[in-house]
This record gives structure tokens, sequence and C-alpha cells, in this order.
């Protein structure tokens, strides 16, 4: 699990830490059934212009229960749980099992397919900066393609 706290592009770095590891309380086999299961379901597309490639986003939670809503919003109460996050019921409880659910806003599934790459960009610049100031984005991956361009502390390995 990492967390990233509000940083910008060119040349700043992002303040990025290590907070926890779930590893052994995860049962990998019920993950894998869920990524499959993940390809009957119509992803949804978030933020665009981001990315080069296909990324498909799959919503658990959002502020609606819409599975074809990706986005953040700042918003009073807890999240919703959409009918992707029922569905994907092994994942929706390892997140009901590990955070505190009347602060989550947002979860979503992505799966970043071959070839797809991130622009640099910086977050918030559609007018929601005060989203970044008040909410932290945690990323958690539950599966890394072999070949895939990872970085930590300035390492960057494949």
């Amino acid at each position: 699990m990492s967390i990233n706290k509000k940083g910008s592009f060119g040349g700043n770095k992002l303040a990025t830490q290590i907070i926890g590891n779930i590893f052994e309380q995860v049962n990998w086999l019920k993950i894998e059934e869920e990524l499959l299961a993940c390809q009957k379901i119509a992803p949804c597309v978030s933020y665009p212009d981001d990315f080069c490639g296909l990324l498909k986003t799959y919503p658990l939670w959002n502020q609606s229960g819409d599975p074809d809503d990706a986005y953040l919003y700042k918003y009073e109460g807890a999240a919703q749980i959409t009918d992707i996050g029922i569905q994907l019921s092994y994942l929706s409880n390892l997140v009901k099992n590990t955070f505190h659910l009347e602060y989550l806003k947002l979860c979503r599934l992505h799966e970043y397919t071959s070839a797809t790459f991130f622009l640099p960009h910086r977050d918030y610049l559609d007018g929601s900066e005060e989203v970044a100031e008040i909410y932290t984005r945690i990323y958690i991956p539950v599966k890394i393609q072999e070949k895939c361009w990872n970085s930590y502390e300035d390492k960057y390995t494949i």
C-alpha cells in the first residue's frame, strides 16, 4: 500500500511511503477469480487525457453508487457501493475490512492493459484542487504485469 500526498509534476517529488502490508491476509486465488470476472463487466473510462493505451476502470464505491462514474468529487457522507462492488465481493470485503468506510469517497479497480502509459500530468487541474487538500489517495496493487514499469524512491524496475 502506498499513500500519495499532494505534489506537483515538474521537478518536485511526490511524497510516497509504504504504510502497511496486507499480503499475508489475502486469498490470491479469490483475487485472481475476481480479476477474471472483470472480463465480463463493462469497464468505464476516467480521465482519458491522462494516459495512452487502454485503462479499464471498475468503480467499487463512489458518490452515487453508479458503476459508470469513476470520478472523484467533493461531497458529504460515505461512498455508496456500486453493482460492480457487489459483484466483486472478495475485493469489496478486503476494502471493508482494511479501511473505515465512513471516510471512503472513491474506490476503483484499474486494469492497466499492455502498452498503457500514463502521461506526465498534474491532478486536479479540473478545478477540484480542494479535493486534493482534503483527501488522501491510496494505491493497492493487486496484480502487477511481468513487464510493467514501476518506480519507488527514484528506482525504476521492469
